[in-house]
């Protein structure tokens, strides 16, 4: 495989780059949920604190550059800003993010040139391989110094020029051999002058190489460098030996390699500050991994573990990483980071395609191999890394446990393991440990100020869940989002590296604080009061208490408690006024028919209603019209009923993926001890089970007798309660001169294009919608009936 050494130097190349010789490990950017802790490190200043020696918390789940930093952080050696930002790219090659930036800068240069022939198409930059897939061939800096290219050319002799048109025919040449084969450059005519000409051997070169001919590219660029006139001559050397060096990569003879040997020796021979003069030392490297893989290797291990790093350390590491793939015994560096990510080196495997109990027992067996690996080597050793690697790996429940946590209490305030080890002590202990110990520990870490944003709210949420009060809880139910102000050079590595859209509908109006998973299933797990409580608690943002008012008036009116539907009601004409009139109609109907249909008009016009802030969708916008999300198909028990069905959300809805594993027993029974929605099993692969706060513990009871009088959502062939939209149909045809009802069968109509159309629900909505008022702007929206 190429070292991603070189290719960072090609994507500066006037006209190529070049990939490399095998598929790419997946980045595994993170999820689009919430970010409230970042295994990549976070924003720019805990960042650079941590490439300054601030360890933080040790994240199972980093990428492995971020795992090789902490482990020489966690060893007093130095890492460094120049170093640290290369290996925190997640991925095992330099990606080059802008590349379809640059193309588009490209075409619309050219798009200025006098009769060129319009682009139709994107230009493809991958060319393909074995097994349908692809591998990067021209990357952003190709198109960059194309267009400046191209710029100084119509500066010089003008947008009209023939001359110039013929360059861009040629480089429209040299792009296209990006992804396609059997490509040449137009013919020259032989009248050109001579700037064309040499741009014109140099895009032969470039093509070649696109092409995968790498002596043909090999014999221009050194025709190239022995003509004195040609503006490309300066690069010949460092191209030409390039090109060699991919001929000896591709064929893997020994002339091959001896070829490209003496093309990099003449360019280690140039004088100081020749281009590419530079990577002589790395592209003799490169020859020597595939030769001498053992040298270099054991040159890369005394690098890597030197008192300093070099500024390409990325490369040393990705390269290090790549020579040990198959050693039977890792060194020692990587046999950790494999372990802490329960991988370790002749280990059981998780299979793959397993899912469900398959899934979780492959995973299990190989946590449980990693775990008495990094037992045995702390054992061994008395190193921290290997203590913070157990630790991650235990649960609650294990045997390890209390040891560990005996060895953790042992580990110096000033070590830079002590934020690991004192997270996980706490998470190893939390339900057995007197609560005043495990508050004292907590608050004494929240008071560090040299805790990360991810960290403080890791400890945050630990702290949480041994809240004295409702109103404790309250204030620790809220996290910061990473990364809410990073305005730094550089940014979220997080953000650099997910391409999904993080939802910004979960934090308060500012975008800057939001609720916690953990503190979400703890609140959905509460009985109405005390969810009714907190949505009153003025210390919370109005936004974040609208999502609490809201999925607890939700769960009121499935109880049909009238007391809180009208309090709650109340209070929601200030946190959602888009809908004023409509609470103010609910608190003002006495209990009856009619209070229900008022209740249930506004479950039909807001969507992402919900009786849980697990599967609920903040209605957002200036009007109903704008609002987003998807109905329930609800139903009401008969009064006094004890036989629902209702229950919270699984444990798994509150990750940032928000799906139950349909394989598994999704029961709170069953995820309660396992769960870790705290850290989202970044932090390692133990288990942390939730713990309820005193004040939420002595109301389970109470919870779970609410849950008896309420039904879960329709499901087919269910019998238990009493349809609403069913009844908003009956209310809204038995009462036609309501305002209401023409809105209501609009409403209709649309939920069971989303949902189910019970009976032929949704035809008979359309069918009364039009034939009672048909000239109502209702009935013109509804144009179809679903069924």
């Amino acid at each position: 495989m190429t070292s991603p050494k070189l290719r960072s130097v090609f994507a500066g190349l006037i006209v190529f780059a070049v990939a490399g010789y095998g598929p790419a490990e997946a980045c595994g950017p993170p999820p689009a949920g919430p970010s409230y802790i970042d295994a990549f490190g976070g924003q720019t200043a805990d960042l650079n604190a941590f490439y300054g020696g601030r360890v933080g918390l040790v994240m199972a789940q980093s990428p492995r550059g971020r795992l090789f930093m902490a482990w020489r952080l966690l060893h007093g050696l130095p890492v460094g800003a120049t170093a640290g930002a290369g290996l925190s790219i997640p991925c095992c090659e330099s990606p080059d993010q802008d590349t379809w930036n640059q193309a588009s800068a490209w075409t619309t240069v050219r798009a200025t040139v006098t009769g060129v022939t319009p682009l139709t198409d994107t230009i493809e930059t991958d060319r393909p391989v074995a097994d349908n897939a692809t591998v990067p061939n021209c990357f952003a800096g190709a198109f960059t110094n194309a267009a400046a290219t191209l710029q100084d050319r119509i500066t010089a002799y003008g947008v009209g020029s023939p001359w110039v048109k013929a360059w861009v025919d040629g480089q429209d040449a040299v792009f296209k051999g990006c992804a396609a084969s059997g490509v040449t450059l137009p013919a020259l005519d032989p009248a050109a002058p001579a700037w064309l000409k040499a741009d014109h051997a140099y895009q032969a070169a470039a093509l070649a190489l696109y092409q995968g001919d790498n002596a043909g590219a090999a014999a221009d660029f050194a025709a190239i460098g022995r003509d004195a006139t040609s503006p490309w001559r300066p690069m010949a050397a460092y191209l030409t030996a390039r090109a060699l060096l991919r001929q000896a990569l591709a064929a893997g003879a020994p002339n091959a390699y001896a070829d490209a040997r003496s093309a990099i020796a003449a360019l280690a021979a140039t004088p100081a500050g020749t281009f590419g003069q530079g990577e002589a030392r790395s592209m003799g490297m490169i020859l020597d991994e595939r030769q001498a893989p053992a040298k270099i290797a054991a040159a890369l291990n005394a690098q890597l573990s030197g008192p300093s790093l070099r500024h390409d350390a990325a490369v040393d590491f990705r390269d290090y990483v790549d020579l040990n793939a198959k050693a039977a015994q890792p060194p020692e560096i990587l046999d950790w980071i494999a372990t802490i990510k329960s991988r370790t080196a002749g280990g059981p495997k998780v299979a793959s395609d397993a899912t469900g109990a398959d899934l979780t027992a492959s995973q299990n067996s190989a946590n449980a191999y990693a775990l008495a690996h990094a037992q045995a080597r702390w054992t061994a050793t008395r190193d921290v890394a290997w203590l913070v690697a157990a630790m991650s790996l235990a649960s609650p429940s294990d045997p390890a446990a209390p040891s560990l946590v005996k060895a953790a209490s042992a580990v110096s305030p000033t070590s830079p393991a002590s934020v690991s080890v004192a997270y996980h002590r706490v998470r190893l202990t939390l339900s057995s440990a007197p609560q005043a110990q495990t508050r004292a520990v907590l608050d004494a870490m929240l008071a560090r100020q040299d805790l990360s944003a991810s960290d403080r709210n890791l400890f945050t949420a630990e702290r949480m869940q041994v809240a004295e009060s409702p109103a404790v809880f309250s204030h620790l139910a809220l996290r910061d989002r990473v990364c809410a102000d990073d305005t730094g050079a550089d940014g979220c590595v997080r953000g650099q590296f997910n391409d999904e859209a993080e939802p910004t509908n979960v934090y308060d109006a500012a975008g800057k604080v939001g609720l916690g998973p953990d503190a979400m299933a703890l609140i959905d797990r509460l009985p109405l009061a005390q969810r009714a409580a907190l949505a009153d608690d003025a210390t919370l943002p109005a936004t974040l208490r609208l999502d609490i008012a809201l999925t607890t008036w939700t769960r009121a009116v499935l109880m049909q408690d009238n007391g809180q539907i009208d309090a709650l009601a109340l209070k929601l004409q200030s946190l959602l006024p888009q809908l004023a009139s409509d609470w103010a109609k609910v608190a003002q109907t006495p209990p009856g028919p009619a209070k229900r249909f008022a209740e249930f008009y506004i479950l039909a016009e807001v969507p992402g209603m919900a009786a849980d802030l697990g599967g609920y969708t903040r209605p957002e916008g200036k009007a109903v019209a704008d609002f987003q999300g998807a109905w329930y198909d609800w139903m009401i028990l008969p009064a006094g009923s004890t036989k629902g069905d209702y229950a919270p959300p699984c444990l798994q809805t509150y990750l940032p993926e928000g799906a139950c594993d349909d394989g598994a027993d999704t029961s709170d029974a069953a995820q309660w001890p396992i769960s870790d929605l705290v850290c989202l099993t970044y932090c390692g692969q133990g288990a942390f089970p939730l713990r309820r706060p005193d004040f939420a513990a002595a109301v389970v009871d109470q919870a779970s007798l609410e849950q008896k009088r309420m039904a879960q959502p329709y499901k087919d062939g269910d019998t238990l309660g009493a349809s609403v939209w069913e009844e908003v149909l009956a209310y809204a045809s038995a009462n036609p001169k309501d305002p209401r009802a023409p809105e209501a069968l609009y409403w209709l109509v649309h939920i069971t294009r989303y949902g189910h159309s019970h009976d032929h629900l949704s035809h008979r909505a359309f069918d009364i919608l039009h034939q009672r008022y048909p000239t109502t702007t209702w009935a013109k929206e509804t144009k179809y009936y679903f069924d």
